[in-house]
């Protein structure tokens, strides 16, 4: 069986307008992204998934398992962040889940 890849209307990685790409699954979480074929190629996943992700599992990076690290490292690089931003879009994240708690 053939897999086709289809016309997307962008990417959810890289948010390139009109390009060729795959709904592939996320290896941040149960979901799915339209992701071109670039971004396929390397592996690039979406940062704000990726945040989102480790922070329902914690701080950064002490409460991340080492295999995590790892991968968290490496899309670092793809998205050209440093390790600092990420812990403090993490943290961000973080107290966004704790004032949504307190006003439900």
């Amino acid at each position: 069986m053939e897999i086709k890849s289809v016309l997307l209307d962008s990417c959810d990685v890289c948010g390139k307008a009109n390009v060729e790409g795959y709904v592939v699954a996320s290896a941040f979480g149960p979901c799915s992204n339209a992701v071109c074929l670039e971004c396929l190629a390397s592996g690039k996943e979406s940062y704000h998934e990726m945040v989102a992700y480790i922070s329902e599992a914690g701080h950064w990076p002490t409460d991340i398992n080492e295999m995590y690290q790892k991968e968290v490292r490496r899309q670092l690089e793809l998205h050209g962040k440093t390790e600092e931003q990420f812990k403090e879009d993490v943290e961000r994240m973080i107290e966004l889940y704790k004032y949504y708690d307190e006003v439900n």
